[in-house]
């Protein structure tokens, strides 16, 4: 633990966020709750004897830790425990919420681009929030729902990456001039499990680090 502070902050004691109190105590709560509920699963199934009842635990269990996973991965990219007051647990929304989604923070909206195909023309969108199987962003086109849609993430910093992958529009609804679409995710170039939250998260992370 103490190289991983060395390597990231440099070791330097006087401004270390453990110093503040709120957030620390933030943080510490969000993680013991959530391991406190993982833990409370586990113990559960151990009682089961039930193959499928155990696997359905565990499967619950794995999720709760995936969410636990992509809070601090967000709070990672964020570097402001003020930005997960944002998150989407928004009512009215014209999809059934399986995962938290989570804004692309500020800073990093010039840099992580994404497009998708209308026609024979990439057209760039504006990401609202994201989560690991789905995304919600605001287009200048409408996107049929239903259909399935060529997409590019893409880094414009200093190293240019880019991510291709397809999704599936779930609702598309005119916003003034802009529509607001929700898209889930299909599948990767090369047929592996895509992840649009780690996609997010790796781009970010390979950027050189802001002071």
């Amino acid at each position: 633990m103490r190289e991983r502070c060395k390597r990231i902050c440099g070791d330097d004691k006087d401004h270390c966020f453990i110093g503040n109190k709120k957030q620390i105590e933030c943080i510490a709560d969000m993680v013991i709750n959530k391991m406190f509920g993982i833990s409370s699963i586990i113990a559960v199934s151990m009682g089961e004897s039930s193959p499928e009842k155990i696997r359905e635990k565990l499967s619950h269990a794995m999720k709760t830790m995936d969410e636990l996973i992509a809070w601090v991965k967000f709070l990672q990219i964020a570097n402001d425990l003020r930005e997960l007051s944002s998150l989407s647990f928004e009512d009215g929304v014209p999809e059934k919420r399986r995962e938290t989604r989570y804004p692309l923070p500020e800073s990093y909206r010039d840099y992580i681009l994404m497009k998708v195909k209308v026609g024979d023309s990439l057209v760039p969108v504006s990401i609202t929030n994201f989560s690991r199987h789905g995304i919600r962003f605001m287009c200048p086109e409408p996107l049929a729902p239903g259909t399935v849609v060529e997409c590019i993430l893409l880094s414009s910093h200093r190293i240019r990456k880019e991510v291709l992958f397809s999704v599936k529009v779930r609702y598309c609804t005119k916003q003034g001039a802009t529509f607001d679409t929700g898209v889930q995710t299909e599948d990767i170039s090369d047929k592996v499990s895509f992840d649009f939250f780690r996609s997010v998260h790796d781009l970010i992370m390979q950027m050189p680090r802001k002071e």
